[in-house]
Order: C-alpha cells, then sequence, then structure tokens
C-alpha cells in the first residue's frame, strides 16, 4: 500500500491519478473529487472505494456540494462509512456501503499510574476551531465547576483555545505526538455535542483517544457520542446543565468510580475499535473485491 497526498494544483493533481494504473485498488480517503477528476480517474483504476469521514462529508455537505458527493457515491464500487448516519447517506447514492468505525492505536496511549507529582484533577476536550463551540457551550458548567472545586483545570487539545474566569485552562496543540503524552496525567474526558446533522456525522475519534487513554468520558447523548459511551459502564451521559454539573461533580469527588469507568472504556476499545480489528475487518472486504 502507498499513501499519496494530493496536490491542491489541478495540472500536478491531473499527473497523480496516471498512478492508479499501478494499483488493483483506489482508496479515496477523506476527499470528495469533481466529476472531471472521477472520470478520469474512473478510467485509470480498477476499483475505486471511497472512505468518507464525518468531517470530511459534513464540511462538503455544509458547502453545498451534495452533486459532487452524489457523484463519487455512485462512481466508488465500495464506500466505508465510520458510523450508521453516514451509510444511510451514502446508500442514497452507492451501490455497496460498509459501516467500518474510526480505530485507535491503543498500544500508543499509556496511562500514567503515579500522580503523587501533581494534586490537580484535570478534564480533557479534544477537537479544533470547527468543534470548539461544542465545549463552549458548557462553559458554565465548567464556571461553576471551578468555583466549586479550586484543584480542577481544564486541558483543550485543540489548535483554537478560549479562557474561563474560574478554571485555568492548558492549552495543548493538536498533534498526534502531543496528544499521546497530553492525556497520560488527566482524569476526565469531556464530549459535548448538540443535536444536528453535522453532529450526527462525526465519528466520535476524540472519545476513542480518552477511552484509549483509560479516562472516564461525560458525553452528550448525540449521534455516536452516544453509543460509544455507555453510561454508568465506560463512563456518564449529559444532556443538560445540570446533568453536566452533576456528572462531572460525581466523578470529580469518586475519582474510583472514573477509574472503573475508564477501564472498561478502554477494554471495550481494544475489543471493538483497535487497528488490529478494524483492519482485519478492511482486509477481509478487500480480498471480496479482488476475486
Amino acid at each position: 500500500m502507498d499513501v499519496l497526498q494530493l496536490s491542491d494544483k489541478k495540472t500536478v493533481r491531473l499527473k497523480q491519478y496516471t498512478r492508479a494504473r499501478q494499483y488493483n485498488i483506489v482508496i479515496l480517503s477523506g476527499v470528495i473529487l469533481s466529476s472531471l477528476e472521477l472520470s478520469i480517474l474512473n478510467k485509470l483504476s480498477n476499483v475505486i472505494i471511497s472512505d468518507i469521514s464525518g468531517e470530511t462529508i459534513g464540511n462538503s455537505l455544509l458547502k453545498d456540494n451534495i452533486e459532487k458527493f452524489a457523484g463519487q457515491m455512485k462512481m466508488s464500487r465500495l464506500v466505508i462509512a465510520s458510523n450508521a448516519f453516514l451509510s444511510e447517506l451514502a446508500f442514497q447514492y452507492a451501490s455497496d456501503v460498509l459501516t467500518l468505525p474510526t480505530a485507535v492505536e491503543i498500544k500508543r496511549y499509556r496511562p500514567m499510574t503515579d500522580r503523587a507529582y501533581d494534586s490537580n484533577i484535570r478534564l480533557l476536550w479534544i477537537g479544533d476551531h470547527t468543534t470548539l463551540h461544542y465545549l463552549i457551550n458548557i462553559a458554565p458548567v465548567l464556571e461553576e465547576i471551578g468555583i466549586r472545586y479550586s484543584e480542577v483545570v481544564l486541558r483543550v487539545i485543540s489548535d483554537k483555545y478560549f479562557k474561563l474566569r474560574n478554571m485555568p485552562v492548558e492549552p495543548v496543540k493538536y498533534k498526534l505526538e502531543y496528544i499521546y503524552n497530553a492525556l497520560n496525567d488527566c482524569d476526565i474526558g469531556l464530549a459535548p455535542l448538540r443535536e444536528g446533522k453535522y453532529s450526527r456525522m462525526l465519528c466520535g475519534h476524540n472519545i476513542l483517544q480518552m477511552q484509549a487513554g483509560k479516562l472516564p468520558v461525560i458525553a452528550s447523548p448525540v449521534g455516536t457520542y452516544g453509543d460509544m459511551v455507555m453510561h454508568e459502564v465506560n463512563g456518564l451521559l449529559a444532556q443538560n446543565t445540570d446533568q453536566w454539573t452533576n456528572s462531572l461533580s460525581l466523578l470529580i469527588e469518586n475519582l474510583g468510580i472514573g477509574t472503573q469507568y475508564g477501564t472498561s472504556g478502554r477494554e471495550i476499545a481494544r475489543e471493538r475499535f483497535s487497528t488490529s480489528t478494524i483492519a482485519q475487518q478492511l482486509l477481509e472486504v478487500l480480498n471480496e473485491l479482488k476475486k
């Protein structure tokens, strides 16, 4: 397998497409092509697979690119969708759709066992500027928690940040090499979301990362988030301000409960979402396409 980053320049892209002749299968991951590009690639490749994620498709559809999306789905021999909502969307145009969750490399996440050096309790949020508003929506909750518990700190892994009056915010750059270490000394993961078409498309990779880091996760019961966090098993579901405040207070005051949820979450992630598990499922599908 070779991975090729498509150029932003159309002339360079056309040259890149000629490489498709060398391969049995071309997987378009995280990209929606124009009808002209699809036509060219279709003549050069044996099999086209579209791998669609929530962020990619969400941004495309929000820009009213439904025609480009539909064209690529029709042209694809197989569409791989990261959740059920995207699968249903793709089924409107594609002949074959597979729901395959996002994977996480569990072994890269090594939770810290000795926290004696630091008495702070760290809340963690992972995202970027396109989803930061979901965290800002629960800012009143975080302000209240900051007043109640002076030892609580919010760590934000993103490309954009904000400040709170009553709680310190620790900014961390959104890069994988930083994320692995930044999760080690955190205690509670946050995954707030609001109802909407775009939020239904999100794959919940941030939750997987926190679960791989053995963190209990408090999440909104929306879309994939509500499926990945099982209430009082690997975290807590919170739908309104009171539930968010109560859930945070419970885990802050009872870190042992959070440890139980975190352990359960990591085991579930290992069994259902590890790279080895998802890779095996993908391999079986690719072998079927070769027949």
